[in-house]
């Protein structure tokens, strides 16, 4: 998220296997600001207070475009992401039902999401990582691990096509495209698509290149094309992202799945 100050959290050795980042988002400011979601291939568990001051956690799929956010401040919010492909074991849910949602880990998980949630209330992130890897150590799947390493394949700036990857992995086209759907929620496309985009809102960020270099560093056809796809996926022109000029709000963007 941007707008806010993220304090990024080391991943204990016992959670390495499927947990990717732990982010501790605060607002940097009590003034009304826009947050802005950028698009997120990851599924993650997010700890947060709600309007009430009550402490939720909530499973969140992948986010398939950004969203914009008008808020006055941001109280506890801790987002635990999985590396791609883990999710659905993580969860106990194929991402692909959480696309563009969020629901209630109890949910999810019933009455075995007790001890998470007691953790939580002591208020320990230590003792939270000790109950999910307690909670994950023995679950295991093939196509997961193909997933992961497709992922990382298709976020590479030099990025093979699908057919290409699926060769190298020795698996058909057909079953990298299904286990991409099953396990991270989103197809291979949408997958590298927002790697790309994420890439371009960094430059954006950063102001260090002109657009049209840009545009050629990550792989676009030119200009045009990059516009084009970022106002796709991000809402808004990477000239006006640059200058902090973002729709106050577009809603939440992740909306509540009922149980």
């Amino acid at each position: 998220m941007l707008g806010v100050r993220e304090d990024r959290i080391a991943v204990p050795a016992s959670l390495a296997r499927w947990v990717a980042s732990i982010s501790e988002l605060r607002s940097a400011s009590t003034h009304g600001q826009t947050v802005v979601r950028l698009p997120d291939a990851t599924s993650s568990l997010v700890i947060y207070e709600d309007a009430r001051g009550a402490v939720r956690v909530v499973a969140v799929g992948p986010v398939k475009r950004a969203f914009y956010k008008s808020t006055a401040s941001l109280g506890r919010y801790t987002r635990i992401s999985f590396h791609p492909g883990k999710a659905r074991l993580a969860l106990g849910i194929s991402p692909r039902e959480l696309a563009d949602q969020s629901t209630d880990l109890l949910a999810l998980w019933g009455h075995s999401a007790r001890p998470l949630f007691d953790a939580v209330a002591r208020g320990t992130l230590e003792r939270v990582m000790t109950v999910l890897a307690h909670r994950f150590e023995d679950a295991t799947s093939i196509a997961s691990d193909i997933v992961q390493r497709a992922a990382s394949a298709l976020e590479a700036a030099d990025a093979e096509s699908v057919r290409a990857i699926a060769g190298r992995l020795h698996v058909s086209e057909r079953f990298l495209r299904n286990a991409f759907r099953d396990e991270l929620g989103i197809s291979p496309k949408r997958h590298a698509r927002i790697a790309r985009i994420r890439r371009v809102a960094e430059a954006a960020a950063t102001g260090a290149l002109p657009w049209a270099a840009v545009a050629t560093t990550y792989g676009f056809f030119d200009q045009a094309h990059m516009n084009a796809e970022f106002r796709d996926l991000l809402r808004t022109t990477p000239t006006a992202f640059r200058a902090g000029e973002v729709p106050a709000s577009s809603g939440c963007g992740v909306s509540q799945l009922r149980p």
